[in-house]
């Protein structure tokens, strides 16, 4: 969910339960706080950014991870699989770059890899030559895990 004070150019976004709240050298202190206090009351922890970010934070720390897990794919150095598995059981996380794939959905990742360097656009190439209709149709994670899943098992 994102919700942004146009007028103010300040924004808020979830994320499961955090809300990151940047503001602009424009944006009214009084409203920032004010933001920061409704993030809290509706049941959110605030993270407050300190000036603006593409992709605020979690974003910024998402991409990099979900990148060299692209990589390590297109370098024909590990599966998918293995390289959740590594993660997983390494880091005790949930979910390793391709679960997560799986949750962000495949279009975003093209949409992002298409954009990137070399490997990135490779990997943008790997996912628009997977069985149809997955990349079309992946709007959303769970629809895109399964249309892979049904395309791997067609052939």
């Amino acid at each position: 969910i994102s919700a942004c004070l146009v007028g103010s150019e300040m924004c808020i976004r979830d994320r499961h339960n955090t809300a990151e709240v940047m503001g602009t050298p424009a944006t009214d202190p009084a409203v920032y706080d004010a933001m920061v206090e409704f993030a809290t009351r509706i049941g959110m922890v605030p993270i407050q950014i300190k000036k603006e970010k593409a992709g605020y934070l979690l974003n910024s720390l998402l991409v990099p991870f979900l990148q060299a897990g692209a990589e390590l794919l297109v370098d024909g150095i590990a599966e998918p699989e293995a390289i959740d598995a590594t993660w997983r059981i390494g880091t005790g996380s949930p979910a390793g770059p391709f679960e997560i794939y799986d949750i962000v959905g495949l279009t975003t990742a093209y949409n992002i890899s298409r954009m990137g360097g070399e490997k990135q656009q490779r990997f943008a190439e790997l996912l628009k030559t997977l069985p149809g209709p997955v990349l079309a149709y992946c709007r959303t994670g769970t629809r895109c895990t399964n249309l892979f899943a049904a395309a791997q098992q067609l052939g």
